[in-house]
């Protein structure tokens, strides 16, 4: 290869590296602290699959372009290996998913957080650990937009003492930054859990 094609493969790949460090850069500034966090949790897990589908071969068999597809189980006959390996199928119902075939169990994602405490403990762990950063939850929507500039005394509003329901909410973190953050909302705010949970946020 002449030298003035290696010179200029280099400059290409330097500019490159240079071009996704600026990227990565600004994705790290746009994203908030927990969401950095939690990519970067995520980051060693999405490699290590991505490593074993190489090592599989999967991407030797996927196709490259056009209309044809090849199926999970087209996959795992010709590379020889478990269909379940390729991914799971998607839950018909709450009692048949990826997690019971993780787990080797029956139960449901709830009961088998009840009957494994260890399990319960860490879960609970990171959930409060994502949720330790309320600025993010306040700014999710337009909070103030859409509700603290409705005019309840207009003949075509319909007034209920609910404004906002936080499903899964924990102690109730995201609904204290959203009050926090708009003083002003009229109705009540609800937190949506479990019975411990719940419990543990009525003792705090």
């Amino acid at each position: 290869m002449p030298t003035d094609n290696r010179l200029m493969i280099a400059l290409i790949r330097e500019i490159g590296k240079a071009l996704v460090e600026k990227a990565e850069r600004l994705a790290i500034a746009a994203r908030e602290p927990d969401e950095n966090v939690h990519f970067q949790a995520t980051q060693t897990a999405q490699n290590a699959a991505v490593r074993t589908a190489i090592k599989m071969g999967v991407f030797d068999e996927v196709p490259l372009r056009g209309s044809s597809s090849v199926s999970a189980l087209e996959l795992s006959t010709a590379l020889k290996v478990d269909e379940a390996l390729l991914g799971y199928p998607n839950p018909t119902d709450y009692h048949h998913s990826a997690f019971q075939y993780a787990h080797r169990t029956d139960l449901g994602f709830w009961e088998f957080l009840n009957e494994d405490p260890e399990s319960k403990m860490v879960f609970d762990s990171g959930m409060r650990s994502s949720a330790t950063i309320g600025s993010s939850a306040a700014g999710a929507y337009p909070f103030g937009r859409e509700l603290e500039a409705v005019d309840i005394d207009a003949e075509d509003v319909v007034v209920v003492d609910v404004v906002v329901v936080d499903v899964g909410a924990l102690r109730g973190q995201a609904l204290e930054a959203i009050k926090a953050a708009y003083p002003s909302l009229k109705g009540r705010l609800v937190l949506q859990d479990t019975r411990d949970v719940i419990e543990e946020a009525k003792a705090r």
